[in-house]
């Protein structure tokens, strides 16, 4: 699944509109729309969403050159937000 798809469902899931998902990721409402659309990101946007996602930075890029498999049913997305919240506090209690 690419980034995009990936932070779509995520907000599409909690019910958030671009402008409240661009607040939470503390991005600019521009940048959420490029990243929604799979347009160029530069980097301090990625650690963004990998941040407040409770991601590595590492799964954001090997979803860009879709080199892992990440769940394609929206049934499985809320296992991998908890897959991904366990690895967050995995990360920050080290």
């Amino acid at each position: 699944m690419k980034l995009s798809d990936y932070v779509r469902e995520y907000r599409l899931k909690k019910g958030w509109s671009q402008k409240r998902m661009s607040e939470f990721l503390d991005i600019s409402r521009v940048s959420m729309s490029f990243v929604e659309n799979d347009r160029a990101v530069g980097m301090p946007i990625k650690h963004k969403i990998a941040e407040k996602l409770g991601m590595e930075y590492e799964e954001i890029h090997a979803m860009e050159k879709n080199s892992i498999i990440k769940p394609r049913k929206k049934a499985d997305l809320d296992t991998e937000i908890e897959r991904l919240q366990k690895l967050k506090e995995k990360h920050e209690n080290s």
